[in-house]
């Protein structure tokens, strides 16, 4: 998750010959009140929450209603969520799509980013910003021993691991989907 992970993903890619579009996948939290959980969307737009910068994705461009997906540096709590709903329309926050779409117009190369929702718009997720690592690695292990002595945040971890297996498992049903379109 993040911004440097992105841009070595995006290196690694850059390392094969013929590639012509950057495609943003993986999981997002839910700003929009009303999504759900293990959705997936398509966004329109993906802002840079912190510049405000905004990039179209390629295919989607005028389709209503415009989907918006913010990008911000922290895992985003349900005050940070209702506030980038606010302020940019967005239906979902992630923490790397605005790094590789900036990559993908400076390289001249089409973009899409694709989102399974593991978290709605009323779930507090701000607490696992702690188990960021270094380049935006999480680290499990110690997620899992801070929950494991801490019994009031079970219920959350048990929703958010449900809610993130049924985001993916939808996820990769799209993304096959997008791969035969290629």
């Amino acid at each position: 998750m993040g911004a440097e992970r992105a841009k070595v993903a995006v290196e690694a890619a850059l390392s094969e010959s013929g590639v012509e579009m950057l495609v943003s996948t993986g999981l997002a939290g839910g700003c929009a009140p009303g999504l759900t959980a293990g959705s997936v969307l398509e966004a329109s737009w993906v802002v840079d929450a912190e510049t405000g910068e905004r990039f179209p994705t390629y295919g989607t461009q005028g389709t209503e209603p415009a989907v918006v997906l913010a990008t911000t540096d922290t895992v985003a709590g349900v005050q940070q969520k209702a506030e980038l709903a606010r302020r940019f329309g967005a239906a979902m926050v992630d923490m790397e799509a605005a790094s590789v779409a900036r990559l993908a117009q400076a390289l001249g190369l089409r973009f899409r980013s694709i989102k399974g929702i593991s978290d709605e718009s009323d779930m507090e997720m701000s607490s696992l910003q702690a188990f960021a690592g270094e380049l935006g690695t999480f680290r499990t292990g110690a997620f899992a021993l801070h929950t494991a002595l801490h019994p009031i945040e079970w219920r959350q971890a048990l929703v958010l691991g449900r809610n993130s297996a049924r985001a993916l498992a939808g996820l990769e049903t799209t993304l096959r989907g997008v791969l035969g379109e290629l």
